[in-house]
Formats: structure tokens, C-alpha cells, sequence
């Protein structure tokens, strides 16, 4: 099956590269056998006629199951939320060090992006992931955050000393959810 897209994606266009969620991997795992994986990916002979987008690496990452997807390109990306869902809620350790481990680990890999389903209301979710795809280590988020509140809210005058306890209380709590079932 893979095979046969690969080549029609080809005859449409020579110069067609497969990009691929990962996705069917983590929905689907008791289907998809490391064999089968294997398989599916290795019919498209060419490694870089495919890029495989590891949807949800925040949570459920993909690559290391797969071999780094057996050598095909791969980008990390964070999902975090699904319908647009809204809440305070975020993984800040899992987008600030698992991508650098990543990195470090998978030659393959060759770039961060969001995946995200809706983008309003927990923007510093995000610019954490854009931020970090800049940094060769993982970013400290209390300064990450302190300086991000200086940002958005300081406009022309100096923010409140209790907006910043707010974001740090946040920072240690819901935007360090470790438990990704809740």
C-alpha cells in the first residue's frame, strides 16, 4: 500500500515528498507491530520521499518506538490540545527536554512543530516549543516564564508582582503536568 502511494504521489510529481502523521501508529498500536511499522515505511524506498510528523511527542512519541522511523525524516511536534479544547494545561518539561534528547539520540530528526488543534488561550505553551527548537539545551521555564509575563503584560508600565506569582504558581502546576491522563 505504501509503496503504491509513494509511486503515485511520484508520477503526479517527480518531486512529491509524502509528508505522513505518525499518528496511525499511536492510534492504532495494537495494530501496528514494530514488523509491521517497519513494512508500511519501508515502502517508500527513498528515505527522503516521506517525512513522518510524530503528532503527539509531548505525550506519546512515536520515534523511539519506531526506530526513529526507520530512517525516514521526522519532525517532533507537540498536539497539546484536541478540538480546539481550551484549559490551563501544558508538559513544559516534556517540550523543553525531551526534544533536545530527541535531537541527541536521532539522527533523522529534522525539526520541531505544533500540531495543536486550536491555539488560543495557552500561548506560552507554544512559544516554549518555537523557543526551544532555537536552543541546543533545554530552556529554564521560570525564566521562560518570568520573562514572557514582562513581555505580554508590561506594555508601557511595570506589571504587577502578583501576575508573576500567578504564572510561577501555574508554571509549577498545571503547565508541568506530568500525568497526561488528567
Amino acid at each position: 500500500v505504501s509503496y503504491n502511494t509513494w509511486q503515485s504521489l511520484k508520477a503526479a510529481d517527480s518531486e512529491a515528498i509524502w509528508m505522513m502523521q505518525g499518528w496511525l501508529f499511536f492510534s492504532l498500536s495494537s495494530f501496528w507491530t514494530i514488523d509491521r511499522i517497519e513494512a508500511y515505511l519501508g515502502g517508500v524506498v527513498v528515505d527522503n520521499d516521506m517525512i513522518v510528523i510524530d503528532l503527539f511527542s509531548e505525550t506519546a512519541p512515536q520515534w523511539q518506538k519506531t526506530n526513529s522511523y526507520f530512517g525516514k525524516p521526522w519532525l517532533w511536534c507537540e498536539l497539546h490540545n484536541f478540538g480546539g479544547s481550551l484549559g490551563l494545561y501544558g508538559q513544559i518539561m516534556n517540550i523543553t527536554i525531551n526534544p533536545i534528547e530527541a535531537l541527541a539520540n536521532s539522527s533523522s530528526l529534522i525539526g520541531f512543530g505544533l500540531t495543536m488543534e486550536g491555539q488560543e488561550g495557552n500561548e506560552i505553551v507554544y512559544d516554549l516549543l518555537l523557543d526551544q527548537a532555537w536552543s541546543e539545551s533545554p530552556i529554564e521555564t521560570a525564566t521562560y516564564f518570568h520573562n514572557w509575563v514582562t513581555r505580554r503584560y508590561a506594555g508601557n508600565g511595570l506589571v504587577p508582582s502578583e501576575l508573576y506569582t500567578a504564572w510561577e504558581m501555574m508554571r509549577t502546576t498545571v503547565y508541568n503536568n506530568t500525568n497526561p491522563s488528567i
